[in-house]
């Protein structure tokens, strides 16, 4: 069983392919890059590669909450000295991303949104979506072929 970028189960931590990527991104963090700027830009990038690796298409969740730390980051350091308005910063970063990650979270468990969500993401009309009890969707197309998502084992439910 493959796990492929964009097309596998994604990067267990138990898969050779985690095996490989943590002491790569290790190596280039301590020995390659020097600096803070250079290895934070490493981080957010091999976060990227690791959490795209199950399916490119849902990279957008990360880079919602990347966006929102980054630009709450930026104006806590544009209002150096007014620990107030800091804390509100900081306390609107942490209340926003946990609220986008829930509002996807339901989406997925609300049939109808999911399947919604699902044909645009895959570019394909989908005529039945069964919500698993472990909130994983199955999700059957036109052609009558069953499309598990990436992150099932093969013959698991």
């Amino acid at each position: 069983m493959s796990n492929q970028f964009a097309g596998g189960l994604g990067m267990l931590f138990n898969s050779f392919e985690f095996l490989v990527f943590l002491p790569v991104v290790f190596a280039l963090y301590w020995f390659v890059f020097k600096k803070r700027k250079p290895q934070n830009a490493l981080i957010v990038l091999a976060s990227y590669v690791f959490y795209g690796w199950w399916d490119w298409k849902f990279l957008f969740l990360i880079a919602f909450t990347s966006l929102c730390s980054f630009l709450s980051g930026l104006l806590i350091g544009k209002n150096e000295g007014n620990q107030k308005r800091q804390k509100w910063i900081s306390a609107a970063n942490i209340v926003v991303n946990p609220i986008y990650d829930s509002a996807f979270k339901y989406m997925m468990q609300n049939e109808r949104a999911a399947t919604v969500l699902l044909e645009n993401l895959l570019d394909k009309e989908i005529l039945k979506l069964d919500i698993l009890t472990n909130d994983t969707p199955i999700v059957e197309e036109k052609s009558g072929v069953r499309i598990l998502p990436r992150f099932l084992r093969q013959g698991k439910r």
